[in-house]
């Protein structure tokens, strides 16, 4: 028996007997900009004005820049339960009035600050739902520039944050994944991830707590940090942290325990790195440190020597 339906025609056929706008539901990102943003309406419950409220997972997209009103107030605020927000910057930024200023001494000052997680934040979430972010940057918010205040994952790429009043990302749920952004200046932490998470081919610089805090089982990997007034890269326990360049740090370069911790460069830190409860540590070269390569804490496996100054001594002050 032959058949007059040309190939493909079973897939148009099966799109016109979807459901209405069911055919459009992988089509075109929703558009967010500062007229929809004054309109209100951009997903169900989004009132006129800021916030904008994103109520429901799917994909947005930026289409120009938004403008955080007041220093409480999110620019984004991400409400969705269950699925993944996908939020695509598109090169576009969220622009608040923080200007942070660095002294002298590397502390960094700031106008506007919060110790509320969330609060004031470029782009908050409530973590119920998965979270994309990618292609763009936020500069001056009163708080965290991204902040993620549940246990869903979230995965932030090629975002650019400056002059933070809190931290400059800060991701509360497991297994989430931090790549190619940048972080300057923040009146608290660079980067802070929870456990099993991935930070990797960042740059941060200039914050007044670590410049990375991650929690256990996480890979810190490939990242430039400097000017922190803490400790540059903490990973508590059962990290990887390798081929990370440290620069600047007033107090440890590395701090991790029971960690694999290969093949990093720090330089002029108060204190090298700690490494507890059987680490394993080699290749990495520490210069211009005050306590040395290792602190009394170290009761790792050397996988290779790791150089101080031009020696290899353990203990000491590195040249």
């Amino acid at each position: 028996m032959s058949s007059n339906l040309r190939p493909g025609s079973f897939f148009v056929l099966s799109l016109l007997l979807l459901p209405s706008g069911a055919a459009r539901a992988e089509g075109a990102a929703v558009e967010i900009n500062a007229t929809r943003a004054l309109a209100g309406g951009v997903t169900p419950g989004d009132l006129p004005g800021y916030p904008v409220t994103i109520s429901q997972p799917g994909s947005y997209r930026l289409t120009g820049p938004l403008t955080q009103p007041d220093a409480s107030t999110r620019v984004l605020d991400i409400t969705a339960n269950g699925g993944v927000v996908t939020l695509d910057l598109g090169g576009f930024g969220l622009q608040g009035s923080n200007s942070c200023q660095v002294s002298a001494e590397g502390t960094i000052t700031c106008p506007q600050t919060t110790d509320k997680p969330g609060a004031g934040a470029g782009i908050g979430s409530n973590g119920n739902s998965a979270l994309v972010v990618h292609d763009g940057a936020i500069d001056g918010m009163a708080g965290d520039g991204i902040a993620v205040i549940g246990s869903r994952p979230a995965r932030i790429a090629r975002v650019m944050v400056f002059n933070s009043g809190r931290n400059g990302i800060a991701l509360a749920g497991e297994l989430s994944v931090i790549t190619d952004c940048t972080i300057d200046r923040a009146a608290a932490g660079g980067i802070v991830v929870a456990e099993r998470s991935i930070v990797t081919g960042n740059t941060i610089n200039a914050t007044n707590s670590n410049s990375i805090m991650a929690e256990d089982g996480s890979i810190v990997d490939g990242n430039a940090v400097s000017s922190s007034r803490m400790t540059c890269i903490q990973c508590l326990n059962g990290c990887q942290i390798k081929e990370n360049t440290i620069f600047s740090c007033k107090n440890y370069g590395i701090w991790s325990e029971g960690s694999r911790v290969v093949d990093n460069n720090i330089r002029r830190t108060a204190k090298g790195m700690h490494l507890g409860g059987s680490s394993a540590s080699g290749g990495n070269l520490i210069q211009e440190s005050s306590v040395g390569a290792f602190d009394a804490g170290f009761r790792g496996f050397p996988l290779a020597p790791d150089g101080c100054g031009t020696g290899t001594a353990p203990a000491g002050t590195c040249p």
